[in-house]
């Protein structure tokens, strides 16, 4: 069990602050934690004492690691946690993923709906993950606009001019999305749709440091 998959995944990219004041960047578990009567004890090291804005990221960071508790005495092998036998199969992944997409769905929906801003608003951005806002692809499949016209982005005229371009991917819109990140001094990597990326807003902006922000963006 290997704890560098933490330190570039959860550890430097969305809390890249405690990642820079580590002692050890690229430690395995034996060099993060110890075993005290038989219970296991995370210990990860800093360069100096955090300060208290830094103390909050850090339990954040425990609350994610703290369920994962090594074994004794026994070695380490690959285990399936989505099924009982622990063994992968198709349909056990099917069912992962399914289960997934309606929980996001459900999940969205909230986030859309049952927030501090304007009805307009939750609208359109509920058209968006949908799909639905009238961008060239969707006026073209609709028959407004003819298949034969120019369908390219409007800002960048490269590309096909269909949601996740339009708002995510265009040179124009991604240039936007990491000026603001800059600015909250947030470091992340635009998904692949617009539904991944309100999603990701929820979970990336989650303490209380970025309350306010989450809600502005």
């Amino acid at each position: 069990m290997d704890f560098l998959n933490l330190s570039k995944r959860l550890y430097k990219t969305f809390l890249p602050r405690l990642f820079s004041l580590a002692v050890n960047k690229f430690s395995s578990v034996g060099d993060d934690g110890s075993w005290v009567n038989d219970v296991w004890l995370w210990s990860v090291g800093w360069r100096r004492e955090l300060f208290s804005w830094e103390s909050e990221l850090l339990s954040s960071f425990l609350a994610f690691i703290d369920p994962v508790t090594p074994s004794q005495h026994v070695r380490d092998s690959w285990v399936w946690i989505h099924h009982s036998s622990g063994f992968y199969s198709c349909s056990s992944a099917y069912d992962v993923i399914h289960s997934s997409q309606v929980a996001m769905g459900e999940f969205l929906f909230r986030k859309i709906w049952f927030t501090l801003v304007p009805s307009k608003v939750s609208g359109f951005v509920w058209k968006l993950i949908l799909g639905k806002v009238p961008t060239k692809e969707v006026l073209s499949y609709k028959g407004i606009l003819p298949n034969d016209d120019n369908l390219l982005c409007c800002f960048c005229n490269q590309h096909l001019e269909c949601v996740d371009h339009l708002f995510l991917h265009c040179n124009f819109a991604s240039s936007l999305w990491n000026g603001i990140y800059a600015w909250f001094g947030i470091y992340s990597v635009l998904p692949s749709s617009c539904k991944e990326h309100l999603a990701q807003h929820s979970t990336l902006l989650r303490s209380r440091k970025f309350s306010k922000i989450r809600l502005v963006v």
